[in-house]
């Protein structure tokens, strides 16, 4: 570890840095690293504003025009959501994230069909 340079800070490897702050050197530094969770819950609430507006937007409409656009939405947002990193995960997160954006879209199909078929 070499001497601390004028802004204070310390260098070395990346695993063993340290700050240095008026409050003490005991807290490392943190580095961004995505995880399975964060893309996973970005896709889910992605999906469940897109479609909410799409209900909203094609509650008129005929049955077909909101399943299939729903679907295909859903469709879109898995698709951007392993994109994103989700297919490096582990098997569980990628099971996890197909069921949860599935069971959402059929949540939504299954009211739509209530209310348009009804």
């Amino acid at each position: 570890m070499t001497q601390p340079s004028e802004s204070n800070e310390y260098f070395g490897p990346a695993e063993q840095v340290v700050q240095h702050s008026d409050i003490g050197s005991f807290m490392p530094v943190g580095y961004y690293r995505p995880i399975p969770i964060v893309w996973f819950a970005g896709g889910w609430f992605v999906q469940v504003g897109a479609l909410l507006f799409l209900f909203l937007l094609l509650l008129g409409k005929p049955i077909l025009y909101p399943l299939l656009t729903t679907a295909l939405v859903s469709y879109g947002i898995g698709h951007w959501t392993f994109g994103r990193g989700m297919s490096g995960a582990s098997t569980g997160w990628k099971v996890f994230t197909v069921a949860a954006l599935g069971l959402n879209w059929v949540l939504v199909a299954l009211v739509e069909w209530a209310l348009l078929a009804g």
